[in-house]
């Protein structure tokens, strides 16, 4: 037969290794950007979107979402660009940013949880 095989407790390979001299394994590249376009995603659905609202700038995927886009309010559609982190410029390397108040925050979230009440609960 031949000589039987001696377990060994994990206790005892931990020990083992670390008095072995390990290289550092630890790599980075420093890659260049991609060049493929970043996707962009609709604020109303999250489908790839392949069309941007010139007027709001909310991103949508089809007709339907475009048609419902048209009809939000203008603290609606700040809302939505507000949670994308879009942030209009108006000079190059300065940027505004959007603030919502309170009641447009809980209108943007009842909005999109399908909620119809414009305050909540107990205000």
């Amino acid at each position: 037969m031949g000589k039987k095989r001696q377990w060994k407790s994990l206790k005892q390979i931990l020990t083992h290794e670390k008095t072995l001299p390990w290289k550092e394994t630890d790599i980075t590249f420093n890659a260049p950007p991609s060049l493929k376009p970043a996707k962009k995603y609709s604020d109303i659905s999250g489908l790839i979107a392949p069309y941007t609202d010139p007027h709001s700038k909310l991103r949508y995927h089809n007709v339907e979402e475009y048609q419902t886009i048209r009809t939000f309010p203008m603290d609606l559609t700040a809302g939505y660009l507000a949670l994308r982190g879009y942030a209009p410029s108006s000079r190059v390397g300065q940027s505004k940013t959007l603030k919502l108040s309170k009641q447009s925050l809980y209108k943007l979230i009842y909005h999109m949880v399908g909620i119809s009440d414009d305050s909540p609960s107990g205000q």
